[in-house]
Formats: C-alpha cells, structure tokens, sequence
C-alpha cells in the first residue's frame, strides 16, 4: 500500500481513514532520522528530518508549508 510519494522535496500523501499499524512508532522515527530524504520510501519523518538538517546546515530561516 502506497500512500505516499516524492515530487522533489515535496511529500503527497493521501490519508487512508484507517490506522496502520508502525507508520509512527519509534522505530519509523530511528529509520527516518538515519538517512538522507529520497533514500529510504518517502514519510514525513524524511520530510521533517531534512527540514531540521537544513535549518543547521544553512544557517538562515526557513520556511515549512504543511
């Protein structure tokens, strides 16, 4: 199933009305914050661990439409 795709540096999501089971534990969050946006499928932990790496390594403000 899936509910969730790339197009750059944006995430397309599309909600499913059900609950699916380790989308959010802290195994998904440990996964996510290990690799690089575009390496591993696309999630919003990608999206927001690259948002947070961004904000460190170019050192200005940013900007996160949600």
């Amino acid at each position: 199933l899936c509910l969730q795709t790339y197009i750059g540096s944006i995430l397309a999501a599309v909600n499913p009305y059900q609950l699916i089971p380790a989308l959010y534990d802290r195994q998904a969050v440990a996964r996510y914050s290990r690799h690089h946006l575009g390496q591993i499928p696309p999630h919003i932990f990608a999206v927001a661990n690259e948002c947070y790496r961004s904000l460190w390594r170019r050192l200005q403000s940013q900007c996160v439409l949600i």
